[in-house]
C-alpha cells in the first residue's frame, strides 16, 4: 500500500512539473519575430551588437571570413559609418522554432547591390533564449546562385 501511495505521489509530482513547464511556441515565435524585425531594421552598430551573444560566431561569404562578435562589430562600425546599405528581400522570413522553445533558426534571402547586384545572398541566423531575451549566437551569410548558373561561375573562375 505504501509503495502504491509513493508511486501515485511521484507520478502526480512529475505531471505537475511537466504541466508547469509547457512552452507557448506561438508566443516564443512572436518574440523571435519581434527581435528579428529589430535586427533587420538596425543600422546602428551598437544595436546590432546588443543582439549578439558574447560568444557569437559569424561566417561571411568568403572562406577567410570567420569572425567573433568583437571582430564583426568592428567591421560593422566601418561599414555603417555614414551609409545605410540598400537591400531588397527576395523571400519571406523562414523561422523554425525548436520544440523546447529555447532556440530558433531563421533564414532570409536578399539582394544587396554593395555585395553583388546579381547574386542572391542568404542569411542564416541561429537564435537562443538567454535570460528571457532572444539573441543571435550564429550567423552565416552565403551567396546562393541558381543551380543552372553554377557551371557558368565555375567556367569563369577556372579561366
Amino acid at each position: 500500500m505504501k509503495k502504491t501511495i509513493l508511486m501515485i505521489s511521484l507520478f502526480g509530482t512529475v505531471m505537475c512539473l511537466n504541466a508547469q513547464s509547457t512552452i507557448d511556441l506561438n508566443a516564443e515565435k512572436a518574440a523571435v519575430n519581434a527581435m528579428l524585425d529589430k535586427w533587420q531594421a538596425a543600422t546602428q552598430t551598437d544595436t546590432l551588437a546588443s543582439l549578439l551573444t558574447d560568444d557569437a560566431f559569424i561566417l561571411g561569404t568568403a572562406p577567410e571570413e570567420l569572425w567573433t562578435k568583437n571582430e564583426i562589430v568592428e567591421i560593422w562600425r566601418q561599414y555603417y559609418s555614414g551609409i545605410v546599405p540598400e537591400h531588397s528581400y527576395t523571400s519571406e522570413r523562414i523561422l523554425k522554432m525548436a520544440a523546447d522553445g529555447n532556440s530558433a533558426t531563421e533564414i532570409e534571402e536578399y539582394i544587396m547591390p554593395s555585395m553583388s547586384p546579381i547574386l542572391t545572398a542568404r542569411n542564416t541566423l541561429h537564435l537562443v533564449k538567454t535570460k528571457d531575451k532572444w539573441m543571435v549566437d550564429f550567423i552565416s551569410i552565403a551567396f546562393i546562385p541558381k543551380n543552372e548558373d553554377i557551371p557558368k561561375i565555375e567556367k569563369i573562375i577556372s579561366e
